[in-house]
């Protein structure tokens, strides 16, 4: 791979505005020759083409894709200026795809960066359009190709669907044009500028335009070609554009539409008349004597094989000018299949212009969707139902290739965001591919569709690019060029003017262009705020309260939140608590989640080990300015792979809610919270369990429950006899009996867990043991019994060994911590400096007092007492031994007066041999879960092992625990340690320690920076600290998640194992 870096600080010079200013730095320059924005669509020379709607079929389609010719140079003034000349030479230059960032390819460094400009330095006010002078990369790239010999005498366009930040065009040698804006599409007519045979293009991109300053996005900033390149043909007289109007009457059930078409002629002459003439004519009209059209227009609706509506149309008006845009009358189509996110019907849309013979010219034909969007009463309605938004943001990203995106990639995405029960995606924040929109068509999926427009580094003041009417043509073209490559896709139910821009004139005028270009969809901006040119209020990271009190109100707005659940590294905490709120009141409706997917590059270390890079491992990071691992906050990998707060929003988010109506009833309640469709075609089942042994179940086959409404069913629950010592749950799965887009049938969709009786207070089982010998020893504590031995070290009271029947179960340990590996939420509130205290209080801690005895000679009981002086507060730890090697330990703690943080999480670590690393536990899984995150965690018994327990988030941190676990057993295939919990505890058991873990600044733990333990660090919490989830940056867990520094006292017990035994059987011996 070639490697280029320039590494010259990019703050060093600017370049100073002179009289002769290039294209790349003026702002009033948005394009040279650049064609009128329309509908994305592929020509095709049939009908029967056209509806399969492959492009490679098409023979007026030709794809430049491939291997390109490649030159970058460091900045402007170095370039080969003459490179687009015919005869300059290229041989010794390198070849890179097309697409493609040329970062991924060794060419010059990504930066991430999220609110600054990636080429100014921290603290430096932007001084736009001013852009360094030494370091801002030239590619230059030429190709050839050539035009099909049936494209004579036709128009010629090519088309770039994506060029980071700005692209000079030459074919032949002959200058054509120059785009800005780097997520929408650049077509040229190059028509008079290519010839028969080979054809030579070259294109050059800057990385850094006057283009940038509104794309301030936060994201990985790379450049270059990021879209497919193709060529394709059209008639001279020709059908430019369409507008497909739908609507739905008679209380939603009928369809109706009317079709604004664009024709052009560039001709640059009259070419003749068109009539209006219907199909079939009229009886009035057969007698009519009209001079024979010249033109005729078709307009067809199929559904599938079926023809829905077809008429021939035209507008009586003479053909001499440019563009004309011709309206059909409204049709009705009754009981119409609508267009929602769960329903996605589309109808093909076939429109042909013919000659007078009737011979097709031109034809576009496209997906379209019969679908309403409307704000009544404060409620965003679609199709007359008001719906949650169970939304994502999501970033056009991929670990290798950049910002390329495969059909493949994106079809994934959509195929997991409907299995795991999301339903609107925010195009954060520019337009996507058109590839995407068709697919979120098909499949069902609710956007806003945002405009590239960012200017985050502007700040939102006065300096704000929102304010200033020299970027007004920048923000208006690139919002009309969105709408109008958009405009006919069903799942665009918003408009978004941009992303944190700033607020001012710029965007009253660009929402005034929309609303009255399209009155069907509403528009959306956060930083408008309360202002009347956003028809929703879309707050970013609101608290519960905040949401409270907004529904409180009345309020002729709905409120959607653009962004919320922060989901950096191991987040994603309190979602339920949210939705709960969410779904309590008419006017909250719903949000998109803080983002898809993480936002790394994928590498490999010496040891081939994966991991993924990010901000600052690119370049001197005194030099090149970096936000770390900010830019990873996915509730997807890199890879794609799902991280656990997945999984809790799939349960959130599900469609089918189940609950006990009251305690003790035998009554459950199941709800459809489906907007559009019944139930009848789900499959509910449903099962009792008492300590995991299913004991009753059923299945209702395929439920009449319409949308929104509940129905109540009667499980007879009372004739089960309760044990008051055993845990029952009931546990109903949702599945649709037959394949739903993406989903096949069988699929669980939703879940719930209710448990039916809660377990008495239990109290610890004092056992019939053999005989037990304590030797009291100068430095230690020796116990022996029947085929075991504990030694306890006198010093700082831990244990420093533990063997059964020869073999060694522990290490080292128990030891109190109260510390955990900071996440990144924990960095954004500071939890490193505000609970430091906790971190290293345990360390080297010495024993105050210590006391033993001995009971019956069968049980032992050893008290080690500890002063911590440095928090003011005592710390008891009794160890009760048993002559069967059983081990019960007391901890106690009293906090003195000294006012104290909240704590990390209380508990106790200790250390195994590596080799114990099968796991086995009857508690919530099988995922990572906390006290915050495990609504979608169920309680069973889970088995796994020691290195499947860490997640690999990008940066490492806090991972792998388990909550409200009952016992644990970790063992190889020769021993093993059994852990019971009084009643219960939480743990995690990692081949890594709190310290492996623990980070110093954000993002500076890579997963190829750690090795492997040749130990198991086992940590057995009696409580642990949620993982939070409304920010990154300033949001602490909620209250009801944390843990105070109060009195408190636990007991859990080891025991080894036999590997034989019936851990419930083992449970019941000892607990219940």
């Amino acid at each position: 791979m070639k490697c280029i870096l320039f590494l010259i600080p990019i703050f060093s010079v600017f370049l100073s505005i002179s009289q002769d200013i290039p294209y790349w730095k003026d702002v009033s320059v948005t394009h040279i020759n650049k064609m009128d924005a329309h509908t994305w669509y592929i020509p095709y020379q049939d009908e029967k083409s056209a509806i399969i709607g492959n492009p490679e079929n098409s023979v007026y389609y030709k794809l430049l894709n491939g291997s390109w010719k490649f030159k970058l140079s460091k900045n402007p003034k170095i370039r080969p200026v003459d490179f687009y000349k015919n005869d300059y030479k290229t041989d010794s230059w390198d070849n890179i795809p097309v697409p493609a960032n040329w970062e991924m390819h060794g060419y010059d460094i990504p930066i991430y960066v999220n609110q600054p400009y990636e080429f100014m330095p921290y603290g430096v006010q932007p001084v736009p359009p001013y852009l360094p002078e030494d370091w801002n990369p030239v590619g230059q790239y030429k190709t050839e190709f050539t035009i099909p010999s049936n494209w004579k005498n036709r128009q010629t366009i090519i088309h770039f669907g994506a060029v980071k930040s700005a692209f000079y065009l030459w074919i032949n040698g002959e200058f054509v044009g120059y785009s800005e804006d780097s997520k929408l599409p650049a077509e040229f007519d190059i028509t008079k500028y290519i010839k028969s045979g080979s054809n030579k293009l070259a294109v050059e991109v800057y990385r850094w335009s006057d283009g940038t300053y509104l794309e301030c996005q936060d994201f990985m900033r790379i450049s270059g070609i990021e879209r497919d390149v193709f060529i394709y043909s059209k008639p001279k007289v020709q059908l430019f554009d369409y507008f497909f109007k739908p609507d739905l009457k008679n209380n939603y059930n009928d369809g109706s539409f009317n079709v604004d078409i664009t024709l052009r002629n560039i001709n640059g002459k009259p070419c003749g008349n068109i009539y209006v003439v219907e199909r079939p004519v009229p009886p009035e009209l057969l007698n009519l004597k009209v001079p024979k059209p010249d033109y005729y227009i078709n307009i067809k609706l199929k559904d599938k094989e079926n023809l829905v509506f077809e008429k021939e149309t035209g507008a009586n008006i003479y053909f001499d000018t440019v563009i004309y845009n011709i309206n059909t009358d409204s049709f009705l189509i009754k009981n119409v299949k609508k267009w929602s996110a769960e329903t996605p019907n589309l109808y093909d849309l076939i429109i042909t212009l013919k000659d007078k013979n009737k011979k097709t010219i031109d034809i576009i034909c496209d997906k379209v969707g019969f679908r309403t969007c409307e704000i009544k009463n404060g409620q965003l309605l679609i199709n007359g139902a008001a719906v949650l938004f169970k939304g994502v943001n999501r970033h056009e990203h991929d670990e290798f290739t950049g910002h390329v995106i495969s059909k493949e990639s994106m079809l994934k995405d959509i195929k997991l965001m409907k299995r795991y029960n999301i339903n609107a995606v925010r195009t954060c924040h520019y337009p996507n591919d058109p590839y995407w929109y068709k697919l979120c068509d098909e499949y069902g999926l609710y956007l806003i569709d945002e405009a590239n427009i960012e200017s985050h580094g502007m700040g939102y003041d006065e300096e704000s690019l929102a304010k200033d009417t020299t970027w007004l043509k920048a923000h208006m073209e690139r919002t009309t060029r969105m709408v109008e490559r958009d405009k006919n896709h069903p799942s665009i139910v918003i408009w978004s003017l941009g992303n944190e821009a700033g607020d001012g004139i710029n965007f009253q005028k660009t929402s005034a262009w929309i609303k009255s270009r399209d009155k069907s969809r509403p528009v959306h901006y956060e930083r408008a705020g309360w202002e009347p040119h956003t028809d929703i209020y879309c707050p970013m990271y609101p608290g519960i309260g905040h949401l409270i009190d907004y529904a409180l109100r009345p309020q002729t707005r709905p409120l959607i939140m653009c962004e919320y659940a922060h989901a950096m590294g191991n987040s994603t905490g309190n979602l339920q608590d949210y939705w709960d709120v969410i779904e309590k009141y008419d006017q909250l409706q719903g949000g998109f989640i803080w983002d898809w997917v993480d936002q790394g590059y994928a590498a490999q270390n010496e040891r081939g080990l994966k991991y993924w890079k990010y901000g600052g491992d690119w370049g001197d990071e005194k030099v090149i300015p970096s936000d770390e691992n900010f830019c990873c906050n996915g509730l997807v990998a890199a890879d794609r792979n799902p991280h656990p707060g997945l999984f809790e929003v799939k349960n959130v988010y599900q469609y089918i809610k189940f609950k006990r109506v009251a305690n003790n009833a035998d009554e459950f309640e199941i709800k459809n919270m489906y907007d559009f469709i019944n139930l009848d075609n789900f499959i509910i089942k449903w099962n009792i369990t008492e300590d995991t042994k299913v004991i009753k179940s059923g299945i209702i086959e395929k439920p009449d429950i319409e949308p929104g409404k509940s129905e109540l069913i009667d499980l007879k629950i009372s004739e089960i006899t309760f044990n008051p010592d055993q845990d029952y749950f009931i546990t109903f799965t949702a599945e649709p009996a037959v394949d739903l887009p993406l989903i096949p049938a069988g699929y669980i969709l939703a879940s719930e867990q209710i448990q039916l009786s809660l377990q008495q207070k239990m109290i610890l089982k004092q056992s019939d043991p053999p005989k037990i010998k304590l030797d009291d020893a100068k430095s230690s504590f020796n116990i022996k019994g029947m085929d075991f031995s504990v030694f306890i070290n006198k010093t700082y009271g831990k244990i420093t060994s533990y063997k059964y029947k020869g073999a060694e179960l522990l290490i080292e340990g128990p030891a109190p911590v109260f510390w955990r590996p900071i996440t990144d939420n924990d960095f954004g509130w500071g939890m490193q400096n505000k609970c430091a205290v906790w971190k290293d209080v345990w360390k080297d801690l010495k024993v105050y007092n210590y006391e033993s005895k001995v009971i019956d000679g069968q049980n032992i009981v050893i008290t080690f007492t500890y002063q911590i002086a440095e928090i003011d507060a005592q710390y008891i730890i009794k160890y009760y031994i048993s002559g069967n090697g059983q081990v019960d330990i007391y901890n106690h703690f009293i906090p003195g007066k000294k006012d104290l943080p909240v704590i990390p999480r209380v508990g106790m670590r200790m250390k195994l041999p590596k080799e114990m690393a099968g796991l086995k536990w009857y508690g919530r899984g099988p995922q990572e879960n906390y006290c915050d995150r495990k609504t979608s965690a169920f309680v069973d018994v889970y088995e796994s092992t020691v290195a499947d327990q860490l997640v690999t988030y990008v940066s490492l941190q806090e991972t792998g625990h388990k909550c409200d676990v009952r016992w644990l057993t970790l063992s190889d295939s020769l021993k093993g340690l059994n852990i019971i919990g009084n009643p219960m505890f939480e743990f995690s058991a990692l081949y890594y320690t709190i310290e492996n873990l623990n980070r110093e600044s954000r993002g500076s733990l890579h997963l190829n920076e750690v090795p492997e333990n040749d130990f198991i660090e086992l940590i057995i919490d009696y409580k642990h600290m949620g993982v939070g989830g409304d920010d990154s940056w300033w949001s602490t867990p909620h209250t009801q998640y944390n843990i105070p520094a109060k009195e408190f006292e636990y007991t859990f017990t080891l025991i080894p194992s036999s590997l034989k035994e019936n851990m419930f059987d083992l449970y019941d011996k000892l607990i219940r």
